[in-house]
């Protein structure tokens, strides 16, 4: 079908380890899918930070659609390329690309008819009403659930590589701090 990428195609096999740079996208979308309540069968996410937290997507436009198996990143085709290298390059995470051919709720609504599930999740502090209204007339029969904070919890709490880059963060800053005294001395006029 034209426009899906199944980032499964793209794994290349001399990327077994994880890149221990890049945050453990898999672990996230793994733990968010923990947090969602089980009567959820998915969960649409649509804040910018969030998307850049669970899956590293930066695009101005997008919506990761999370089921119990799979992710899903809809965007439409001013990211494609972009994306599917990404995908491919394991610059973000295990998502398999939906483009969106045309307005994002229908793209949306399409997407969830393929998972078969009645009720759907979403980001309730930052849906506005505007958008849910759209997405409720677009999908009638879906049960629209508000989920709150769910992955602004996860984002507080630091992993063991966050923590690492956050020390050495603060190691720069102390020496700095400790030269900054003798810098404004030497250019005092």
């Amino acid at each position: 079908r034209h426009g899906a990428f199944s980032w499964r195609l793209a794994h290349r096999p001399d990327r077994l380890m994880p890149d221990p740079s890049r945050p453990d996208w898999s672990g996230r979308l793994t733990r968010l899918r923990a947090r969602v309540p089980g009567d959820v069968g998915a969960l649409v996410i649509s804040a910018p930070v969030n998307l850049q937290y669970l899956i590293g997507y930066t695009g101005s436009a997008g919506l990761l659609v999370i089921t119990r198996e799979e992710a899903w990143l809809l965007a439409d085709g001013r990211y494609e390329l972009t994306i599917q290298q990404s995908v491919a390059g394991s610059r973000i995470g295990p998502v398999t690309f939906e483009r969106v051919a045309g307005r994002y709720e229908a793209a949306l609504v399409a997407l969830l008819a393929r998972t078969e599930t009645d009720a759907v999740g979403f980001e309730a502090d930052h849906v506005s009403v505007a958008l849910l209204s759209r997405w409720q007339r677009a999908a009638p029969q879906v049960r629209w659930r508000p989920i709150e904070q769910v992955v602004e919890t996860l984002r507080s709490v630091k992993g063991a590589r966050e923590i690492a880059t956050l020390r050495r963060a603060g190691q720069r800053l102390a020496a700095v701090a400790a030269e900054l005294r003798q810098w404004v001395r030497l250019h005092r006029a």
